[in-house]
């Protein structure tokens, strides 16, 4: 069976220096099914670059477990120094979660940073 995030909205969206959370909510298969256990995670990782082929993220944030692991809830969390430099702009992200030493779960998106000031 497939393993996949569902995230609502999947494209984020903040400003300059925000400080937010956001809340990813696993799945195992397709829509509408059960919560993927995430017991035992080891790696939970939310990258962002400005090309799909770099290979240096401008944003490298290290998720956690949110919660009950059976519920399959990760959360990053951006402090207002992870943005603040960032020029304004339309990133590709990806979120990855290793479980047992394997990767079991990738999730691209976009990630749009707004002036703080506009």
């Amino acid at each position: 069976m497939a393993r996949r995030i569902i995230q609502n909205p999947a494209e984020i969206l903040m400003f300059q220096g925000d400080q937010v959370s956001i809340q990813f909510s696993l799945v195992d298969g397709d829509e509408g099914e059960a919560a993927l256990d995430i017991t035992g995670a080891t790696l939970i990782t939310l990258k962002a670059f400005e090309f799909l082929d770099d290979t240096i993220p401008k944003i490298n944030l290290t998720g956690t477990i949110a919660g009950d692991p059976l519920l399959g809830i990760i959360q990053f969390d951006f402090v207002p120094a992870t943005t603040a430099l960032l020029t304004p702009q339309t990133y590709i992200y990806r979120v990855g979660i290793t479980i047992g030493g394997n990767p079991v779960i990738t999730h691209k998106n976009q990630i749009t940073i707004r002036n703080k000031f506009a």
